[in-house]
């Protein structure tokens, strides 16, 4: 009975020994989790980015000291800093409590809500020293479309070469940047299609609390720049609209942003339209570089002089095209009363094919006779006038007719060269 006794009292000790020891362990195992989080806002608040970059990179997700220090200097803006330590609060809590039905403790935010860091129970060991794990979530960053591809150079946190050839369509992604600003150095290439040819050392400018409307953190860039809106002055009777920058045609848009370009190349731009077929031209432009993220607004402008001059030529065209026709209604209806071609053979080339038909009609002894007529549409085209008329014939039936006139400029005559009823 003696060595019974003996033998309960020590596996009591044991026992004992035990579930005092699974205790403290639970208290250090728990403890310990809260002094992890202490000790990243000790790192925090030393500026340790060392430790902080190591503590919170992943196998999936490196966090770089620059971005470190760009979350430290986040956080401890005023408003953030004190939502922050408000969650990191909660975390301890959750941690003491030990009740959480999944492997997160809690989560820090940006001042928009976002998670940014995850705090999680470590399920990949079971030693003291590893109870929770800090998950970093970073964000898409974006370059907005421009008005052509540009291919960016930079270096990343770890010190390699990167390349960024931008989509003039859609926003392109730039990389992915834990929370905070960044300022990165970085050379842009104007390449083909770009009008201006050439490269530029210059910023990208990132803050990730800065989202558009489609929710996308989009980058600002701070390069040496000319980019540009065109306004035309005295081009209301002018069409086939076109814009050159630097001898370079390109189409004419009234909301279209030209550029950018790199302001350390010349730049000069003007206008070309289309009078009645005649090619006018605005002044020129020198471009100067952008003063800032504004884009500058160019006005060119046509000669209204020369264009009020060319109206005026040609109105007086139309109007003696068509006393040319009415000319010729009269002078046709006096050639079939007579019989007499003469009359009318000074109208046609001599000899043509529509010379002959005319002729071949007068000549049948047809009694046609028609008013005068009304004009329905005139247009010239360098040296060709194409009028439709509407006359009417004996019966006093209405005939809609058109006509293709030559106009020699030097000697102001018309000849009409073809002719058909519609």
């Amino acid at each position: 009975m003696k060595k019974k006794k003996i033998i309960y009292l020590i596996l009591s000790v044991i026992v004992t020994i035990i579930i005092i020891s699974i205790i403290g362990l639970i208290v250090i195992f728990n403890n310990n989790g809260v002094a992890q989080l202490e000790s990243f806002e000790k790192a925090m608040d030393e500026k340790d980015y060392d430790t902080l970059s190591h503590k919170m990179s992943t196998a999936s997700l490196s966090v770089s000291k620059e971005e470190a220090k760009a979350f430290v200097t986040y956080m401890y803006k005023t408003n953030n800093i004190r939502k922050f330590q408000k969650e990191m609060s909660q975390i301890k809590q959750n941690i003491r409590d030990d009740k959480t039905e999944n492997s997160i403790y809690g989560i820090i935010t940006d001042n928009q809500n976002n998670t940014i860091i995850e705090v999680k129970k470590n399920g990949s060991h079971m030693l003291i020293l590893d109870k929770i794990s800090f998950k970093p979530y970073s964000y898409n960053v974006y370059l907005k479309p421009q008005d052509t591809s540009m291919t960016y150079r930079f270096k990343d946190f770890n010190g390699k070469e990167q390349t960024v050839v931008t989509d003039p369509k859609s926003y392109t992604k730039f990389g992915r940047f834990f929370v905070g600003e960044y300022n990165i150095s970085a050379i842009k290439r104007y390449e083909s299609p770009s009008l201006v040819k050439g490269e530029q050392e210059g910023i990208i400018n990132i803050k990730t609390d800065l989202r558009n409307a489609k929710n996308k953190v989009v980058a600002t860039e701070n390069f040496k720049e000319s980019s540009f809106q065109v306004s035309l002055d005295n081009d209301e009777q002018l069409k086939d609209l076109k814009v050159y920058v630097n001898g370079v045609q390109t189409k004419y848009e009234e909301k279209r942003v030209y550029g950018p370009y790199p302001s350390n190349r010349s730049i000069s731009v003007y206008a070309e339209g289309k009078y009645k077929g005649k090619t006018l031209k605005s002044n020129t432009v020198k471009v100067k570089e952008n003063k800032d993220i504004n884009n500058q607004n160019i006005t060119l402008e046509f000669d209204t002089t020369k264009i009020d001059e060319m109206v005026k030529k040609d109105r007086e065209i139309e109007n003696e095209a068509k006393a040319f026709m009415d000319d010729y209604t009269e002078d046709l209806n006096k050639a079939y009363k007579e019989v007499e071609f003469k009359h009318v053979e000074k109208y046609f080339e001599p000899n043509s094919s529509l010379s002959n038909h005319i002729k071949s009609m007068v000549d049948s002894k047809n009694k046609s006779k028609y008013t005068m007529p009304t004009y329905t549409s005139y247009k010239k085209d360098g040296s060709k006038i194409y009028i439709e008329l509407v006359k009417k014939d004996k019966s006093n039936n209405p005939i809609k007719s058109q006509y293709e006139l030559a106009y020699d400029h030097k000697d102001k005559s018309f000849k009409i060269v073809s002719y058909g009823d519609v």
